[in-house]
């Protein structure tokens, strides 16, 4: 009986062993799951750290992919791990393409033709710690002893350059690029007018709020931000007069600098005379058959003068003063606007439409092709495909 207690005493301390083991084996998983769970979190922050801070670096010239990959190394480098900084390679971890906000979809865009940078407008970044070592558990069960934890964070970038606030209105970015992706820089009046067909229109800024007359009028009086890759509402159908009847004031404010968000337009209209067709009477009638109309996405944004804005009647063409100025910084101005477009300008416009009613209710636009910014801001700043410092994640 004596030696028979002793084999119970020695599958008993057997199976003690056992249990100890397999009960360690767990609780060091557990402690790698959760040193795991904690790495993950450390670099997330460091993934969205540096992707915010490469995507504010996008100025659409390869300057500002050069800054938006050291960014991101700096950035990713401010963070720790297990008190390590983070590494992140900007060859390796840091791509740029675009955000399709629709599908939530980044597409990597390898090349850097102005084409290409002007389609960057988001980057990717991803860190990772290698070899994080699994103390005891995964040994004993014949797992690796070795993981690898990562993350990654997406950031778009844009919004007007500096803290302006977008004038509203869009413009379509087949008036400002060539095929190429090189800006047009003719010297064109770009005309907002109910009987004139062209790509551009007026825009709430909002994406939650329709192009109206009310909805734009908020628009012009506060500040409404707004950035890449936004679906915002546009039309070319509404009155000028209401939105702009008070506006500027005073009105003799003209040229006045302006910055307005350009977008993508899946059917660009070649510009033409068409009479508006009006949903009823009144000022606030709108045309029915516009053709620049619908939800559009923000493709970047251009700096742009506004020259001059009629009233409800045009007594004669040109007004009397139109580059009249009272100071240089207008004269300036005026010098970009230069001399009033004429019939010349306007294909089909019929002689009895001329100047009035045609004209009536018209804002004349320039754009600022060579606009160079004389402050802190990149030069260029505000040419179609640039953006601003700002920048928000997106994935």
């Amino acid at each position: 009986m004596a030696v028979k207690g002793r084999g119970e005493r020695g599958n008993v301390g057997i199976w003690g062993v056992l249990a100890f083991t397999a009960v360690g084996a767990f609780m060091a998983l557990s402690i790698h799951a959760g040193r795991q769970y904690s790495n993950r979190g450390e670099l997330q922050n460091g993934a969205d750290a540096a992707a915010l801070a490469a995507a504010a670096r996008l100025d659409g010239t390869p300057g500002g992919i050069d800054g938006a990959q050291a960014a991101a190394q700096a950035f990713g480098q401010a963070h720790f791990t297990e008190n390590e900084q983070i590494a992140i390679d900007p060859a390796a971890d840091v791509e740029f393409g675009s955000w399709d906000l629709a599908t939530h979809t980044f597409t990597p865009i390898a090349g850097r033709t102005d084409g290409d940078l002007r389609k960057i407008v988001a980057v990717r970044v991803r860190d990772a710690r290698l070899d994080l070592p699994v103390q005891f558990g995964p040994a004993f069960l014949s797992a690796s002893t070795r993981t690898t934890v990562g993350s990654s964070a997406v950031a778009a970038g844009g919004g007007p350059c500096g803290e302006k606030c977008a004038f509203p209105a869009a413009f379509a970015d087949c008036m400002l690029v060539n095929a190429d992706g090189s800006l047009k820089c003719d010297d064109r009046f770009y005309v907002l007018n109910n009987d004139w067909q062209d790509n551009l229109g007026l825009t709430s800024l909002d994406p939650t709020q329709s192009a109206s007359v009310p909805n734009i009028k908020d628009a012009l009086k506060s500040c409404v931000k707004t950035s890449a890759n936004e679906q915002i509402p546009v039309s070319n159908g509404n009155p000028i007069q209401p939105v702009f009847g008070s506006w500027p004031s005073p009105p003799d404010s003209f040229p006045l600098e302006v910055v307005s968000p350009v977008v993508h337009a899946d059917n660009c209209q070649t510009a033409h005379y068409e009479t508006c067709v009006g949903s009823g009477s009144g000022a606030n009638s709108v045309c029915t058959n516009a053709k620049f109309v619908g939800d559009m996405p923000i493709v970047g944004y251009a700096s742009f003068v506004i020259c001059y804005i009629t009233g409800s009647v045009v007594k004669a063409w040109p007004p009397p003063d139109w580059g009249v100025a009272t100071s240089d910084a207008q004269q300036a101005l005026w010098n970009e606007c230069g001399p009033a477009p004429t019939q010349a300008d306007f294909a089909g416009v019929p002689d009895a439409q001329w100047p009035d009613p045609f004209l009536k209710q018209t804002i004349f636009i320039k754009h600022r092709c060579h606009y160079e910014d004389p402050g802190p801001a990149p030069a260029g700043c505000e040419s179609f495909g640039i953006w601003m410092t700002r920048s928000r994640l997106v994935q």
